[in-house]
């Protein structure tokens, strides 16, 4: 028979065993949200706790000055090709607006989450991933030259990275240009 000593000598010995784990891994077993969030995978519309639309418009100067729009944007990070449907991404390429006001926009967004968790921006980048960056050269080099500004609604957005994405119908424009 295992007396109450011998079970609580072994719990202490686990309790030590994870701690000092802990201690030499740091990150021993801590996922963080943006881990999480770049991770994320939902099983269908069906698990979404949060089911949140926001049009995202972005336009990128040309070497004369002019904006250019970024093209409508279809399937991105929505699990066409790896079966994994991010908790930020596209499917169809839908206008802004309604009848003859609407305008078309690089992309509108699907934010669908199984939990409460707060989704910004930069996460919609990270999971957009390379595509962006890339294909359109140094468009985030701010300096004395060049400047990013957002907004939200007409309304100047200071940390464009951290907007959080939520809301039905808001529309966020990005303009890297020439100052």
């Amino acid at each position: 028979m295992v007396s109450e000593k011998s079970i609580l000598v072994a719990a202490v010995l686990v309790f030590v065993g994870f701690v000092a784990v802990s201690v030499v891994f740091e990150d021993f077993g801590v996922t963080t949200d943006d881990e999480r969030i770049q991770d994320g995978c939902l099983n269908g519309h069906g698990a979404a706790v949060t089911h949140d639309h926001v049009y995202l418009d972005i336009w990128i100067a040309d070497e004369n000055g002019n904006l250019q729009q970024i093209a409508p944007l279809e399937n991105e990070g929505a699990g066409t090709t790896d079966g994994c449907m991010k908790f930020v991404h596209t499917h169809d390429a839908r206008p802004y607006g309604e009848g003859a006001s609407a305008q078309e926009v690089t992309a509108y967004l699907h934010v669908e989450t199984p939990f409460q968790i707060n989704i910004s921006m930069k996460h919609w980048f990270e999971i957009w991933d390379e595509e962006f960056p890339q294909s359109y050269g140094d468009w985030d080099q701010v300096d004395d030259t060049h400047e990013i500004v957002a907004t939200r609604n007409g309304e100047v957005i200071e940390d464009f990275w951290n907007e959080k994405l939520d809301g039905q119908s808001d529309i966020i424009r990005l303009e890297y240009r020439q100052k």
